[in-house]
């Protein structure tokens, strides 16, 4: 989610010590002023929604209530710079059809940096027949769909309900995905169905053991079939992840485990350079520390941002699809 943020949310702010403050900790810390959270840890979105599902609203309210946040910054920041075109929109947001992502494209978001190709764009040209995102937003089926691919949408309903409104997003049993109709798995809740958000620390909790419970379900199992399969046969790429965010230790410490039976194909993970970062005591020390911990789970470690790393792939697959070395 933050690497998107942080191209949705074009902005470059510190915290009180100077240090770059990263998007998504910038947005749940302002969710927090909002919510007049009381508690210091306000740049934690998880504990910044346990809190609105316990005292301001209701979860299900909770999770609507961030979206419209969501909604609300992004149109504050574009007035900043656009404001003929938020105010041509604003009158339009509260429409159903409104969501996070249409809100965004309409003001010519998400936008990689200058000079710079769009990394969601770079990843939809390479013929991968699925994506497992943690992102709630609709961005990479966007970007399937401007390389002239043809995304199919599909949500994870770790709670066991699928509202009747949503039935689309829930897979069929004998789903095959290939390159020309690449699925979308929404790991972590889809937009359109604000139920489906893993946003609070109940919800994280909630969300692995219905997945622990589920491993040995195989009739209509919450993760289908055909990403069990690609779980557990294929070499995956971690994007964008950080290792202190419960998206993260749910993805890796949860879902990869129970779903990978045998040892898996080598994997990537890609981790911003401790040179590159704030707070770093000891480089040498936190690249060991990188290396180990992603190996032991059969993961190699490229210290990259994940834009260039993005388009150092794209270049890569480029040349190798046109028998270039």
């Amino acid at each position: 989610n933050n690497v998107l943020d942080s191209l949705v949310f074009p902005l470059n702010l510190t915290d009180e010590a100077g240090a770059p403050q990263n998007t998504d900790e910038m947005l749940a810390d302002m969710w927090a002023e909002r919510l007049e959270y009381p508690f210091p840890d306000r740049t934690r979105l998880s504990s910044v929604a346990q809190y609105a599902s316990y005292s301001s609203f209701d979860i299900a309210t909770a999770k609507s209530s961030y979206l419209s946040f969501l909604n609300d910054m992004l149109l504050t920041f574009a007035e900043l710079t656009d404001p003929e075109a938020v105010a041509e929109i604003r009158p339009h947001v509260d429409d159903p059809d409104w969501t996070f992502t249409k809100l965004a494209v309409e003001l010519d978001y998400p936008k990689a940096p200058e000079g710079k190709a769009n990394p969601l764009n770079l990843l939809a040209r390479i013929p991968l027949p699925v994506y497992v995102t943690t992102s709630f937003y609709g961005f990479m089926e966007r970007a399937l769909a401007e390389e002239g691919r043809q995304p199919v949408t599909h949500v994870c309903f770790w709670d066991g309900q699928v509202p009747n409104d949503a039935v689309r997003f829930y897979p069929d049993p004998n789903f095959k995905p290939d390159p020309t109709t690449p699925v979308v798995y929404h790991l972590f809740g889809y937009e359109e169905v604000p139920s489906s958000l893993l946003l609070s620390e109940d919800d994280y909790m909630e969300f692995l053991k219905s997945i622990a419970r589920d491993r040995a379900n195989t009739s209509r199992p919450i993760i289908p079939s055909y990403l069990r399969d690609h779980l557990s046969n294929s070499s995956l790429i971690m994007l964008g992840y950080r290792l202190p965010d419960w998206d993260f230790r749910m993805l890796f410490r949860g879902v990869i485990p129970l779903y990978i039976e045998t040892q898996r194909y080598k994997s990537l993970a890609i981790q911003l350079d401790p040179r590159q970062q704030n707070g770093i005591a000891d480089v040498s020390k936190a690249e060991q520390y990188l290396h180990t911990y992603f190996t032991k789970a059969n993961f190699a470690v490229i210290l990259d941002d994940v834009i260039s790393f993005v388009d150092k792939l794209w270049n890569k697959w480029d040349r190798w699809r046109q028998g270039q070395p």
